[in-house]
């Protein structure tokens, strides 16, 4: 269970360890942005509705859309984005569907990483299945174990890779939606090729339709964890 508690720190930027009625306490300064994080279990989710954007969040739905085909044997998608001047925490991020195929149980496994050029720095990576029959246009949603902190101003990129699928590729085929031209100013669609490389291959001319769900922690803000 995780307790917020606020509070007015001195200035100088320290973290103390202590206890508080039983209970161990991180005191975390975020004179800039950093967290303890709290673990959960990767997810993987479908949703009819367009995520709502937040002060932190960042988001790409408009913009003609192609498709792009999510198999195992295809080019895996992802897409960078720039995080704002404060930094933040990932908790998800959402991707926009084609169309889809029937009922079936799909595995995927999914990363955060910084870009540069065309070298990516894998953060964090996760796995998550669902057993839904989604609709067309609606969102896949990837959830990571813990948030992940991201710095200001930084380039980043997340990606998705399909590992497996109940349904033969010739009734289980998803695709995944794309704009036919570049919508997004500060980053692009890219792929990978499957695992966890170190380089992707950028695309300046298309963006995914996508969605990152971005925290911006209150300062002098720390959390008691039991």
């Amino acid at each position: 269970m995780r307790k917020r508690v606020d509070l007015e720190l001195n200035s100088g930027g320290s973290s103390t360890l202590g206890n508080f009625n039983g209970l161990k306490v991180f005191f975390i300064f975020l004179s800039a942005v950093t967290t303890t994080s709290i673990l959960i279990a990767g997810t993987v989710t479908t949703d009819a509705n367009e995520p709502t954007i937040n002060s932190g969040d960042i988001a790409l739905f408009s913009g003609n859309t192609q498709q792009d085909l999510i198999w195992t044997d295809r080019p895996n998608p992802g897409q960078t984005f720039l995080s704002g001047a404060e930094g933040g925490l990932l908790n998800s991020f959402s991707v926009k569907l084609g169309t889809v195929p029937g009922l079936a149980t799909k595995t995927f496994f999914f990363r955060v990483g910084t870009v540069s050029g065309t070298s990516f720095t894998t953060l964090a990576t996760s796995t998550g299945s669902f057993t839904v029959n989604p609709a067309a246009q609606d969102f896949l949603i990837f959830t990571f174990d813990s948030p992940v902190t991201l710095q200001p101003s930084t380039l980043y990129g997340v990606d998705f890779e399909m590992t497996g699928s109940t349904a033969h590729w010739s009734t289980g085929i998803s695709r995944v939606a794309r704009t036919n031209s570049s919508q997004y100013p500060d980053g692009s669609k890219y792929t990978k090729v499957d695992g966890d490389p170190v380089s992707v291959s950028l695309s300046g001319s298309h963006d995914l339709i996508f969605h990152v769900d971005i925290d911006i922690p209150a300062k002098g803000t720390f959390f008691v964890i039991q």
